[in-house]
This record gives C-alpha cells, structure tokens and sequence, in this order.
C-alpha cells in the first residue's frame, strides 16, 4: 500500500540507506531517495494480455469482452491495465475490486448483466481463479479467459477457460534487485527505473515456460496434462 506503508519508507530514505524498490514506489519518494524501482515491464504485460486475447476472440469469431481489474491506484496495474486496453474492442463493462474474494460475486453480477460477454480480461490470476469458480458454477465455462502471472492453479486451467496468460519472470527480476544492490554500494550508476520483459504463455508453450519462470522442472501432473 503505496500511501499506508510511505512514512516507513521515507524513515529508511532519511536514514541514508541505499533503498531499491519492486514494483510501486511509495507516495512521497523523490527519484533521489531510491536507487531504483525494479519492476516488470507492465506495458509489455498489459499488452501480451490484450493482444492474446484479440487474437483468440478474433480465431473464434467473438466480440464481447469484459474488464476485471484491481481498484487500487497502484502505478504498476494501471500501466498494464491500460496497455491492454489500448489493443482491445467491444468493451461491455469494465468492473474494480479491492479484495480478491469479491471477484466472485461481481463476476456472476457481470455476467447477468451482460449475458453476451465471450471474454474477460482479469488483472491477475487471483482473481481469475474467482471468476473461473463464478463462471463454472452459472454454466458459463465457454467464457474466454486471459490473466497474469503463472501458477500452479491457472497452469491447470490453460486450454480450459484460460486461452493465454502473461508471466512475470521472478527469478531475473531478482538478478536485477541484486545487481543493482551491489552497483549501488560500489557508488555505481543504476537507472532509476527497470522493466524485466516477460512471457506469453499457452497452452503450446507451457511446461517450456514453467522451466523457464521458475528455473525447474514442472511436476508430473502438469507434464501428463500437457503432453
């Protein structure tokens, strides 16, 4: 929380201390209070979401898509969010949650709503997991799903009602974290911002993505899934 936690960072900043950011920078912090924000690259996130899904919508003759996205004013979601949306059409309703477990009661009221939605963008796979249980139980599992970030649980669902997804690639993001660390010891330049690209994943791709964002092997149910 961008505003609760400022004043604990802005302590750390006063202190002197080399702080280095993932994700959000926290409200009140100067570029010269950090070293850098280490961060996805949430345009590119945004836009392998909205373009995947185009692409399927467009394979299977659909139009109607809906949005399900964090309410939160967090810079990063906002960034992918909107970069979606830029390559998208036929927009229903756009809906916000703060809470993951309030995804499933605003899916169901959606989709009443609109009956003809085909599709649904959903920022992350938390609250996609909601939408998929919402959906499942009113019989609507012919709704197309793109979402974010790889798991266990969304892997499972890839082929089923999630068609594609975005992966943030942890482990580099990590690299970067530590490299930009030690640069700042040694009073080296870091950018004051940076974006590690990731993935799109499918259904095609998987278990070479899971090698790939996680650096091991998939387990065996989600290799007999896929095969």
């Amino acid at each position: 929380d961008n505003k609760l936690t400022a004043d604990a960072f802005r302590k750390i900043a006063d202190s002197g201390i080399k702080l280095i950011l993932i994700t959000n920078v926290p409200d009140g912090l100067r570029p010269e209070d950090y070293v850098t924000c280490v961060s996805i690259n949430e345009h590119s996130h945004g836009q392998n979401m909205g373009h995947g899904l185009g692409e399927y919508m467009y394979q299977h003759n659909m139009k109607n898509y809906g949005l399900i996205v964090h309410g939160a004013d967090f810079y990063a979601t906002i960034q992918r969010d909107n970069a979606a949306k830029q390559v998208m059409l036929h927009l229903c309703e756009e809906i916000r949650f703060e809470k993951e477990d309030e995804v499933y009661k605003k899916t169901k009221d959606l989709i009443k709503r609109y009956p003809e939605i085909e599709a649904l963008y959903i920022s992350w796979d938390g609250p996609a997991m909601e939408a998929i249980a919402a959906l499942t139980e009113m019989g609507r599992t012919d709704v197309a799903i793109v979402t974010s970030d790889l798991d266990y649980a969304d892997a499972m669902n890839m082929g089923g009602m999630i068609k594609v997804l975005s992966a943030q690639c942890p482990y580099e993001q990590g690299q970067a974290i530590a490299l930009a660390a030690a640069k700042s010891v040694l009073n080296e330049k870091v950018p004051s911002f940076i974006g590690i690209e990731p993935i799109s994943v499918t259904p095609d791709n998987l278990l070479k993505s899971w090698k790939k964002v996680f650096k091991e092997e998939p387990g065996q149910e989600l290799v007999q899934a896929f095969k």
